[in-house]
């Protein structure tokens, strides 16, 4: 590839970077309920629905928050690696928000599979016994494990220790106590 495709492909890829973005601005903008510049919000849900036509409308609160939580991760996950492209390998992320939103997607995955359960007795049963949630990280896929399932035993397993120390909102706390979390020293 000359420099000129190259620069030509690297300005196609920061249009879509962009509009991964312009779709975050509009999902934060909507869980805040903020007003903004009609003009700059008129551009900026013209982009997302050029993108995607049609994506945001009829979104429930929780789906917002969901795919906020999942461009945050994608976003802080990709900034981490722009900034620190030496880092040693194995986990060192240790930045509050992207951590957040690494754990406010993975809540995700326990409402993906309550709504599978929902047509499979057998994996309905389940949500009775106990879960073990394998790097666990901040803990909120365990969190929301116990919130929808009171009756299920949740344990959250991470051998990296810094994720345990982002504390929990307040919301969350009484649930939190209902999960054995055990941080391995290394």
């Amino acid at each position: 590839m000359n420099f000129q495709s190259f620069q030509t492909e690297l300005r196609r890829i920061a249009t879509d970077v962009q509009t991964f973005a312009a779709i975050g601005a509009a999902l934060r903008l909507r869980q805040a309920k903020k007003q903004i510049d009609p003009e700059i919000h008129a551009r900026l849900l013209a982009v997302v629905e050029a993108a995607l036509p049609g994506a945001l409308d009829g979104l429930e609160p929780q789906q917002v928050s969901d795919s906020l939580a999942q461009v945050t991760q994608i976003i802080g996950e990709a900034t981490e690696l722009f900034q620190n492209p030496g880092r040693p390998p194995g986990w060192v992320i240790q930045d509050p928000d992207t951590l957040q939103g690494w754990g406010r997607a993975s809540r995700q995955n326990i409402r993906s599979i309550m709504a599978l359960a929902a047509d499979r007795p057998g994996l309905a049963a389940a949500f009775t016994g106990r879960f073990l949630d394998v790097g666990t990280g901040v803990g909120a896929m365990a969190l929301e494990a116990v919130e929808r399932c009171p009756s299920l035993q949740v344990v959250g397993l991470d051998i990296w220790e810094p994720s345990w120390h982002w504390p929990a909102p307040t919301s969350r706390r009484a649930s939190m106590r209902r999960v054995s979390r055990f941080v391995p020293r290394m």
